[in-house]
């Protein structure tokens, strides 16, 4: 068998290398460090300051969103305009005395519909409407005509279609 033999010369080469290796290890590291310091320092920068930009636009928003509600509750939805839209049986009047007859049915409906402008629209009775209107005879122009609501569509321009039936006139 053969044994290895350390002399001091094997030694004193082993210890060099390992110095060279251990001192290139050491000069790579800072190396690396000072390389990339720079780098992580820039970014820790960039990153502060886009969380100094969320800071302040989630203050920016949170501002915007109370003035909105501020300004929603200032503002409730109220019944600005009436619409109503007339419906005729067919082939009852010519094109002529319908428009005739709408308008003044339509004035008419408005008239009776006056007070609902101005209520807000979350707390209007939505019964209200068709209580008012359906099974209501009015008289234009000397003839006689039964309302029948079909919808009603609540918003600020609320919008009633109604059915007008002419009503046959019963002799005396």
């Amino acid at each position: 068998m053969k044994f290895i033999t350390i002399s001091r010369r094997n030694i004193s080469v082993f210890f060099r290398l390992l110095a060279f290796f251990l001192l290139g290890t050491i000069c790579g590291s800072s190396l690396m460090v000072a390389a990339l310091g720079y780098r992580i320092d820039e970014l820790t920068l960039a990153n502060q300051e886009l969380e100094h930009q969320i800071a302040t636009l989630t203050e920016e928003n949170t501002g915007l969103i109370t003035q909105l509600e501020e300004k929603i509750d200032l503002q409730k939805l109220k019944i600005e305009t009436l619409k109503p839209v007339i419906l005729f049986p067919e082939n009852t009047f010519t094109h002529y005395e319908q428009e005739a007859l709408t308008l003044e049915i339509e004035a008419c409906v408005k008239d009776l519909l006056q007070d609902l402008k101005g209520q807000e629209i979350l707390t209007t009775d939505y019964h209200l409407i068709p209580a008012i209107l359906n099974d209501r005879i009015i008289t234009i122009s000397g003839q006689m005509f039964k309302l029948k609501v079909e919808n009603t569509v609540i918003a600020p321009e609320t919008s009633v279609f109604l059915q007008a039936s002419p009503v046959p006139v019963k002799p005396d």
